[in-house]
């Protein structure tokens, strides 16, 4: 038989594991004589054996209870401060921690429990790290619970249960923290559902036109089409690509899935630096080999499209097109090895700074993007109004963790400086 740690796996197992020994631990559970701890019954028979140190650690254990934290501040070796996003009236809490601080990044969001003793306050060991929709999901079920378990009817029936009925509902939030955890990191473990821009679902196609009669001909009537501009490409004396136009409709990006049909998905913008000095969101691109036209795209629908475009454009001078479907699995092992192989011949220090201005001016398109994230508007947009602002600064605030923890998972030696993005945006520090 197959247990669940051989099922789920280590890196599941142990913290779920590890939470459950928390609450075993800081739990009350009815007795012959009232209610009795596990903690008080060991205190009892070895607490004088104890130092006082670990004596204030366990009576911490027994009277924390999980919540869901935002990591505010990280000092490597020092310390942790948190704020809590459950009871959000609650001053920010600053830990004594070290091992915490080399694998935990600012602006994570974290189950965790609190152990508060009067030396010092300090981290349990069962940590759950949740994206930020995992997170704002727990916390919407957990205060909607609780709201129905604080009701006097309900408290006056825990309090013949329990010395102390709202710590005892509180103790109950972990289930739905760990359960968030746990479904996202399943969710992590599925091949994630590709799509384009357009909300398309992602399958690279070339399509191959014939082309007849007058090679000068055909070009002239590509130059002449004000959806294609004319592109540089190595080896290839004619080529062009077809830049995407910015639509105030994106309803297909962002529609709501109920959550029982909740998958992994995830959207490939492509982008390329023309010679005007902008960059283009891409959807297609051309050019001409031999006697072909070729045509590379990111979606059957984008195929279609072009298909009918260019044959109604080129009529009698382009035959029949031929669609070769690209296997994405093949295409991405491929990318992968290339990339591997790949060497600009760069000092560390170059590759840095040249990565420095790429993500400048990708940072300085994004602004004005309209994004799915937004419901269709731009940062600069969004950012006018109380409900956009916050949904603005949790988007930013997820971009400096994952730059931070790019960096302490080694494929970064330095985070990229957000702080010109707040600045343009008008976020203030005090928000957040």
């Amino acid at each position: 038989m197959i247990t669940f740690k051989e099922k789920a796996g280590e890196e599941i197992f142990s913290p779920l594991f590890m939470c459950a020994v928390e609450f075993f631990l800081s739990n009350e559970y009815p007795g012959d004589s009232g209610t009795w701890n596990a903690i008080d019954f060991f205190l009892k028979k070895r607490g004088p054996f104890l130092p006082s140190q670990d004596r204030m650690y366990l009576k911490g254990l027994r009277d924390s209870h999980m919540s869901l934290y935002e990591v505010i501040d990280v000092k490597l070796n020092q310390s942790l401060t948190l704020r809590d996003l459950l009871e959000e009236n609650q001053p920010l809490i600053t830990l004594k921690e070290k091992r915490g601080t080399h694998f935990i990044c600012q602006w994570d969001l974290v189950g965790a429990r609190v152990v508060k003793t009067p030396i010092a306050h300090l981290l349990a060991g069962g940590n759950l790290l949740l994206s930020r929709d995992a997170a704002n999901e727990a916390k919407e079920v957990i205060h909607q619970i609780t709201k129905v378990m604080m009701s006097k009817k309900n408290l006056r029936f825990f309090q013949e249960e329990t010395k102390d009925p709202v710590l005892m509902i509180k103790k109950m939030w972990v289930k739905e923290i760990a359960q968030a955890w746990f479904m996202e990191q399943m969710q992590k473990r599925q091949e994630p559902t590709l799509f384009n821009y357009d909300g398309d679902k992602l399958q690279f196609y070339t399509i191959e036109f014939p082309l007849k009669g007058s090679l000068t001909e055909v070009v002239k009537i590509l130059n002449k089409l004000p959806e294609l501009k004319p592109h540089d490409l190595e080896d290839v004396a004619h080529a062009w690509i077809w830049p995407l136009k910015e639509r105030k409709d994106v309803s297909r990006r962002h529609k709501q899935k109920p959550k029982q049909e909740k998958i992994r998905e995830v959207f490939i913008d492509t982008h390329v630096d023309y010679e005007d000095g902008r960059s283009y969101r891409l959807f297609a691109e051309l050019k001409i080999k031999g006697k072909k036209l070729i045509i590379d795209v990111n979606s059957e629908q984008r195929a279609n499209m072009s298909e009918d475009f260019f044959q109604t454009h080129l009529t009698s001078l382009a035959g029949k097109p031929i669609r070769i479907q690209h296997d994405l699995k093949r295409a991405s092992e491929e990318t992968n090895l290339s990339s591997n192989e790949l060497t600009l011949g760069l000092s560390m220090e170059e590759e840095e700074q040249l990565k420095e201005q790429f993500f400048d001016r990708h940072y300085r398109e994004w602004i004005d993007s309209p994004l799915p994230a937004l419901k269709g508007k731009t940062p600069r947009a969004a950012a006018k109004t109380k409900t956009g602002l916050q949904h603005v600064i949790d988007l930013i605030k997820d971009m400096v963790n994952a730059e931070l923890r790019a960096v302490k998972q080694g494929s970064k030696s330095s985070p990229y400086n957000f702080d010109w993005l707040f600045a343009e945006l008008g976020i203030q520090r005090h928000l957040l």
